[in-house]
């Protein structure tokens, strides 16, 4: 008992050290430094969990405190612009610390160039994450990378690997080429779980038919490899799509198309294939964005065993006025096993059915840099392994330079 009330105590502590810390300058978008523009945050935030094992029956809730540090570096030229992040995340459960965790992490992205001429981009990063928290959120190169894996639908501490590069090319006033490479690598610290590991290649090449509309065509491919497979899976997909450009209210880029997956110890599938992405600006102060992708990728689960996955989120964001704004979402997933996998002594088949849905407040607070925010979500997994559910309520405040 005497840890627990040392352990919420230096909670406190780090929420009083942040007011005051916010008031010790003046409000500026950062600091600069020469040409570098610093970044510093601070975060610490309350979380009620009412299913921390995420079990079916006889479940446990709990309360933990997350403080996070990071730091965010800018940097604008001509043609150069560097962004980066650095930051560390430490947990504490109030009842069951045995759940500690430390997460932390880094990225790291170069571009160079005109959008009129060519681009070039470069990026890494590194993630140490548990659950599907703030920093498990997928790496991207500039929009041309090619698809990576998807974080797997379990929750495990797990350290996340990206490295790409991307490329694109103004050929004429109505044609771009685009090419992106990434390597993606998750390690899980569990040993029940598989490590993976992908090389990922895409091209695309956009011709604009109208003032704000183009045809998109993409294709793409790439290698997946698991820990115990001595084979690797390959895949090679094509689409073909729309996309708008420079419109006041719609964006979308959405394709459709086929992908065939050679699986790692023999055998292939063909499936239909979907990437998309639309944002709709509604008024000056509402903006709803609905997303979906499906593909099929190698198993942390199973052994050679392949998940055809689907997932689609529709999101909403409203600024009630300039320090005011909400936001909700929704996040569906289906994860079909291709293969039976092991449930006690039972081979069974696999399907898991996740729907999430959460709300979000921001109130601003600038003269102290300092954002509160309050948010709480509602998760089901309806699966023939596991099944179960977890709400979770969080609040708490960032203070940001």
């Amino acid at each position: 008992m005497n840890q627990t009330i040392h352990r919420l105590a230096a909670g406190i502590c780090l929420a009083g050290l942040l007011p005051a810390l916010a008031t010790a300058a003046p409000v500026a978008k950062g600091i600069r430094v020469g040409a570098f523009t610093l970044s510093p945050f601070a975060g610490l935030a309350g979380t009620y969990d009412s299913n921390v094992g995420r079990t079916s029956s006889g479940e446990e809730d709990d309360v933990f405190f997350e403080g996070d540090l990071g730091l965010k570096l800018g940097y604008q030229a001509r043609d150069l612009a560097i962004d980066g992040i650095g930051f560390g995340q430490q947990r504490l459960y109030a009842d069951q610390d045995e759940l500690d965790f430390g997460a932390g992490g880094e990225a790291l992205r170069l571009r160079y160039g005109a959008p009129e001429r060519i681009v070039v981009e470069l990026q890494q990063s590194w993630r140490r994450v548990e659950d599907q928290d703030a920093y498990a959120a997928p790496s991207s190169i500039g929009g041309m990378a090619a698809d990576a894996f998807l974080d797997a639908n379990v929750r495990s501490r797990r350290d996340l690997w990206d490295v790409g590069a991307g490329v694109a090319a103004k050929m004429t006033d109505k044609t771009d080429l685009r090419a992106g490479y990434l390597y993606n690598e998750t390690d899980y610290a569990s040993t029940n779980l598989l490590d993976l590991t992908s090389h990922n290649a895409q091209m695309e090449a956009l011709y604009k038919f109208r003032a704000k509309s183009a045809a998109v065509a993409t294709l793409l491919g790439g290698v997946q490899e698991s820990d115990e497979v001595d084979d690797a899976a390959t895949y090679v997909a094509a689409r073909l799509g729309l996309q708008t450009l420079q419109t006041d209210r719609l964006l979308f880029k959405v394709g459709v198309g086929e992908q065939h997956y050679e699986r790692p110890e023999g055998g292939a599938e063909d499936r239909f294939h979907f990437d998309g992405l639309a944002t709709w600006t509604a008024t000056d102060k509402t903006q709803v964005q609905l997303e979906g992708r499906n593909g099929m990728q190698l198993s942390s689960v199973s052994r050679a065993n392949v998940v055809d996955f689907t997932v689609v989120r529709l999101g909403i964001a409203h600024r009630v006025n300039s320090v005011l704004a909400l936001s909700a979402s929704g996040t569906y997933r289906l994860d079909d096993y291709q293969d039976p996998v092991a449930d006690g002594d039972q081979m069974v088949d696999r399907r898991d059915n996740g729907a999430t849905v959460a709300f979000r407040a921001d109130y601003l607070i600038p003269a102290m840099y300092l954002r509160l925010f309050a948010e709480t979500s509602y998760e089901t997994i309806d699966s023939t392994i596991r099944d179960y559910d977890v709400a979770r309520a969080t609040v708490g405040a960032v203070f940001e330079r």
